[in-house]
């Protein structure tokens, strides 16, 4: 993402992103990214199920990932 490759699909976040890369930070070590944030956004795959419905297993891993890392209130 950091290299502006369009990993996301949702309308209008490349542009936003691009606009402020500067105050934008992308880490894969989880627990460093979260020491000093004020607000984490999720971006993870959800697959759908079966039945069509959102697969939220990866939304859920990572909510319990921050939920177990972070050392203070953030968004």
């Amino acid at each position: 993402m950091k290299l502006g490759k369009k990993l996301l699909h949702e309308p209008g976040l490349i542009e936003l992103m691009t606009k402020n890369i500067d105050n934008i930070n992308f880490m894969t070590n989880y627990k460093s990214a979260y020491k000093d944030a004020g607000v984490i956004f999720m971006g993870v795959g959800n697959p759908e199920k079966n039945n069509s419905s959102a697969n939220l297993r990866n939304v859920y891993s990572v909510a319990i990932q921050i939920a177990e890392a972070i050392e203070k209130f953030v968004l």
